[in-house]
């Protein structure tokens, strides 16, 4: 079995180096047509290919683009990606706290990725309406068949590939070297993928491996649509966490941009939904998944009584996971429940403006 490149002591020095050329060339085309993205970025493109008078060059770039994201690789497994999308339905809340509290947090530590969103404005203006856009993005994906092109939560994945691609734009015209690039951007898949079933774990969920395997290829089929080089997409889960693991110990060294965001995070979230938790409750359960050293890095203060508090509702959270292998039945009622809890609580956070995705609001001037 050959050798992922990224196993190298240098591995990811060529990957820090590449970013998305695909969807970077598409938005220059859209710049050099003077045109601003704006709510559905995807179909904009769309019409400037259908439209306007390209060059061959132009062409030739809009061409590959649509060609990649309208061609998912022999690989996927829709099967496999269906059965992803139901686990992710039915572990709603447990999914939802793993990931804003614990995964989405440890992004942040690494210092690039942090610097991009403090730089650029895209977390730190609108704190509250960015998380809650990502959670669209997660929900987006859950709803089953919703990657197949075409679907719902293929052309959410396009639209935040754009996104990241308009921001590398004008990153880049403003000196910020390799902006949002091809390890960042494994790092921070990792955190939907093999960060939350740590994070399952961590919160009392026992996962089979088969379904672990199952969650990981949904995640690595939407890491194909948001760009990632394929190299950085492994097909075994086991292989997926020794990837994070080396990504972890390559990229994360927490900074002044990192806690100011991470602590942003937990601010947007203080009595809101998904957890209608205080900020005492939240920085608790956000240790629990960060881990003791990281969060002290991180300035999280610890509270002894919610500590506690959060250790006995593992026993519960255990026992829903058996409950769930009992019959389909029960499975197909968890999933719908899940499905139901997470509109409701993305209308409360978004406050009934869909999440849209804007890029024009994406940078500062």
């Amino acid at each position: 079995m050959p050798v992922p490149p990224w196993s190298t002591p240098s591995g990811f020095h060529a990957f820090e180096k590449r970013m998305d050329p695909l969807a970077d060339a598409a938005i220059h085309c859209l710049m050099e047509h003077q045109r601003q993205p704006g709510e559905d970025t995807f179909t904009e493109l769309q019409r400037l290919y259908r439209r306007a008078p390209l060059s061959a060059q132009q062409r030739d770039a809009l061409e590959r683009f649509f060609h990649h994201v309208d061609t998912p690789p022999d690989w996927v497994d829709w099967d496999a990606v269906i059965r992803g999308q139901r686990q992710l339905a039915m572990q709603a809340l447990p999914v939802s706290a793993s990931f804003l509290v614990g995964g989405l947090i440890e992004s942040y530590t690494a210092p690039g990725i942090a610097r991009i969103l403090t730089e650029t404005g895209r977390l730190a203006d609108t704190t509250s309406r960015r998380i809650f856009e990502t959670g669209q993005m997660v929900f987006d994906c859950a709803v089953e068949g919703s990657l197949t092109p075409g679907r719902m939560g293929h052309r959410t994945l396009l639209k935040v590939r754009l996104m990241h691609a308009f921001v590398r734009f004008h990153a880049l015209r403003h000196g910020i070297t390799n902006p949002i690039n091809q390890a960042e951007m494994a790092f921070t898949l990792g955190m939907f993928g093999v960060g939350v079933l740590n994070g399952l774990k961590k919160l009392g969920l026992f996962i089979p491996r088969e379904t672990a395997q199952d969650y990981h290829h949904l995640w690595r089929a939407a890491g194909y649509f948001l760009g990632l080089d394929q190299h950085l997409l492994p097909s075994t889960v086991e292989e997926a966490f020794r990837l994070q693991a080396k990504l972890t110990s390559h990229l994360q060294n927490p900074d002044g941009n990192s806690r100011q965001l991470a602590h942003a995070v937990i601010d947007a979230l203080q009595a809101k939904p998904p957890f209608l938790l205080s900020r005492r409750a939240l920085y608790a359960l956000s240790r629990q998944l960060l881990g003791k050293k990281l969060a002290d890095q991180l300035g999280f203060p610890a509270s002894q009584r919610w500590h506690y508090a959060l250790l006995a509702t593992s026993p519960i959270v255990f026992a829903s996971g058996l409950l769930q292998a009992r019959s389909d039945r029960i499975r197909r009622g968890f999933q719908s429940a899940g499905l139901t809890f997470g509109s409701w609580a993305l209308g409360l956070g978004l406050k009934g403006r869909p999440a849209d995705f804007r890029l024009g609001d994406s940078t500062k001037p």
